[in-house]
């Protein structure tokens, strides 16, 4: 039978091979001499390619344009190969419990080129497929050791890469946004919501050079910051009464794909700014901000103490409903926003925006903002809100995933003067259909 098999000509036996696992192909590549040249040493790049696009997304289709880690000339076999050994390591990860450096910096920068070449969502079709790469990336990670590897310094190339990856998988097996709680596994671990807190809440994290926001001295996104907000605001949304709990942003892999929030993308509108969105903000009593930042009780300022040792210690959550507008630049006036940022990516050019803002206790405030994609290929949101023509709160965040995606926005807000002792909370922000009703006013 093999010699019958090898007898067929090589372009038909490749088609063949097309239609098999890549771990399959490999194996047979093993077998004599014969099928190794079969396999590996034929030209051109049909057999990978096909393989490649029959169990991920086509790389040739993802936006290459922000997602520089994504090559056009798309070398096929180094994919498939790349791939196929990190499903191996990562699932002989959980036998083995610690993972050696170069491994886990491996599996990161392999499954980060995943997220980065996944299409995006067809805008208009309401019947998009699922994405096969995100997909696999889910499994793998929910049967790996890949994401509890012990933290790494957030300054350090391979602790941001992987604080990354945690952010786009976080809570991915709540797959129900209107279930009345969070599940067991999506829960956030006390011990993780404490030392959340103690980062989200320090205040030394929040400098000019920072934009008093998730960000790095350089400006680039600190995504060991913006894990740590989405597990102090998620964890606060599982404590809520059940009418509030169940308004919860869509999470998991397939949330971070480009457009897959429900908003109508225009040239103009690339990011879905225009409509509905709502948000939860999270805050400490001032007193207790101040306290934890600035006097010695409980072992002294900034202690991991403050949040683990004290019994008094509250923190509160609140849901707010922003309608937002998209307008030109003339009609901005906050002047913190008149600075148009810099156009990398000539296809996504900064987007102004002007609405209201208001909140389960009547409270209304004007809202103006601006979004742009950075040069690194995330997208930033800048918001202030005024109430009677005084300007009061600004908040600074990044897009979970790619442009326009479902799972939001995340960040931290603070007053506009900026002062050393100022206020400052997370949040998460994220778009709901245009035809949703208010979900404030039902349960005041």
């Amino acid at each position: 039978m093999s010699s019958i098999l090898l007898a067929i000509p090589p372009e038909i036996l490749q088609c063949i091979l097309a239609a098999c696992h890549p771990s399959d192909v490999a194996a047979f590549s093993k077998t004599c001499h014969t099928a190794y040249n079969a396999v590996y040493n034929t030209e051109g790049s049909y057999l990978w390619r096909e393989l490649l696009i029959a169990f991920w997304d086509d790389p040739r289709l993802a936006d290459h344009e922000t997602s520089p880690t994504v090559a056009i000339d798309i070398p096929w076999k180094q994919c498939v190969q790349e791939r196929v050994h990190a499903e191996w390591l990562a699932a002989t990860s959980a036998k083995r419990g610690a993972i050696p450096f170069p491994d886990l910096l491996f599996l990161v920068e392999t499954f980060g080129s995943v997220v980065d070449s996944c299409t995006p969502i067809q805008v208009g079709d309401p019947e998009s497929k699922p994405s096969r790469s995100l997909a696999w990336l889910t499994n793998i990670l929910h049967n790996s050791a890949v994401l509890y590897q012990p933290a790494v310094d957030g300054s350090a190339s391979l602790g941001q890469a992987l604080a990354r990856l945690k952010v786009f998988y976080s809570f991915a097996e709540t797959t129900d946004p209107d279930a009345d709680s969070c599940t067991a596994a999506s829960a956030v671990t006390r011990r993780a919501r404490n030392r959340s807190r103690h980062y989200v809440y320090n205040l030394q994290h929040y400098t000019p050079k920072r934009q008093y926001g998730p960000f790095l001295d350089d400006g680039v996104v600190n995504w060991y910051h913006v894990h740590h907000v989405m597990n102090v605001v998620w964890a606060n949304i599982c404590d809520l009464p059940a009418q509030w709990a169940c308004k919860r942003p869509p999470v998991g892999l397939e949330a971070i794909r480009a457009f897959s929030a429900p908003a109508s993308f225009t040239d103009e509108d690339w990011a879905g700014v225009r409509g509905l969105w709502r948000r939860y903000i999270c805050f400490m009593d001032y007193r207790d901000l101040f306290s934890f930042n600035f006097t010695n009780v409980l072992r002294g300022p900034r202690d991991l103490a403050y949040f683990e040792e004290n019994p008094r210690f509250r923190e509160a959550t609140r849901l707010i409903e922003l309608d937002l507008e998209v307008v030109p630049w003339e009609a901005i006036t906050f002047s913190a926003l008149k600075t148009v940022p810099t156009v990398y990516y000539p296809r996504y050019p900064p987007i102004f925006a002007r609405g209201i803002s208001r909140s389960a206790h009547g409270l209304e405030s004007v809202v103006e903002g601006v979004v742009s994609m950075a040069k690194d290929g995330t997208v930033r949101y800048h918001f202030v809100s005024s109430q009677d023509g005084q300007t009061l709160w600004c908040s600074r965040g990044v897009q979970i995933g790619k442009p326009g995606c479902a799972a939001g926005v995340v960040g931290t807000w603070t007053t506009t003067s900026h002062e050393q002792d100022d206020p400052v909370g997370p949040y998460w922000l994220w778009k709901v259909a245009d035809g949703d009703a208010s979900v404030l006013f039902d349960h005041m």
